[in-house]
């Protein structure tokens, strides 16, 4: 049966702009790497190899794509997009740590870990994190008289920390390790290969909800329903 041609012409316009979004969105993430010099110059090498690894770069394609979807204009929303990347690449730095899956490559490239060493592996990981932070306060110095950058970064590190992301990761932990209680109503087997949404597919849906807390508009029911607290 012939394909629908209308279908195939679809679907090659979406990857050729997805690939055209990804080379611009990793442009605008270089901008913001940090610079391997002074006495971290190590450890932002092996922070910058992470970043640079690869990947689709589908997080920071969705916020900028949902910034401007409510209207969004201004270069407030790059370094969220960055950071955004960075708090991604930070958690598969650890998830491939010894202690935790014990992957040597990711992409085909060996890991941080694999490269720099255990130490600088957890270290670099640690950095990324906490220089996404660093990386979107500097939307105040863009916008100083911005109410939604504070509400943007509160958003930020709520769903990055333990009621967000790093819970996520610890309880995917918990259960494929068996240590602690599990909940009664889900099976061991069942309930360990589940996507915990407040883990890092998670990510996905705080790119949505960010941008219309810039935009100031009220989110859509599907964006509020996948994004409620846990």
């Amino acid at each position: 049966m012939m394909k629908n041609p209308v279908r195939l012409v679809n679907r090659v316009n979406f990857e050729k702009e997805l690939q055209e979004k990804k080379l611009e969105c990793e442009d605008m993430i270089r901008k913001y790497l940090p610079k391997e010099e002074g006495f971290a110059a190590q450890l932002a090498e092996a922070m910058n190899y992470s970043m640079e690894a690869g990947g689709k770069r589908l997080r920071p394609i969705l916020m900028g794509e949902t910034y401007r979807m409510f209207g969004g204009t201004s270069a407030i929303i790059e370094p969220f997009q960055a950071a955004m990347e960075m708090i991604h690449t930070s958690s598969l730095i650890h998830d491939d740590l010894p202690a935790i899956d014990n992957d040597l490559y990711r992409r085909g490239k060996k890991t941080t870990h694999a490269v720099y060493g255990e130490a600088l592996g957890i270290l670099s990981g640690d950095a990324l994190l906490n220089y996404a932070y660093e990386t979107a306060s500097t939307a105040f110095s863009l916008e100083p008289a911005n109410p939604a950058i504070g509400k943007a970064m509160a958003l930020l590190t709520r769903k990055t920390g333990m009621y967000g992301m790093l819970g996520g990761q610890s309880d995917s932990n918990r259960c494929r390790s068996g240590i602690g209680h599990m909940p009664d109503a889900i099976p061991a087997d069942t309930y360990n290969g589940l996507d915990i949404q407040a883990g890092d597919h998670g990510l996905y849906r705080q790119c949505a909800f960010f941008d219309h807390t810039f935009s100031g508009t009220a989110p859509s029911p599907a964006i509020s329903m996948v994004s409620a607290d846990n």
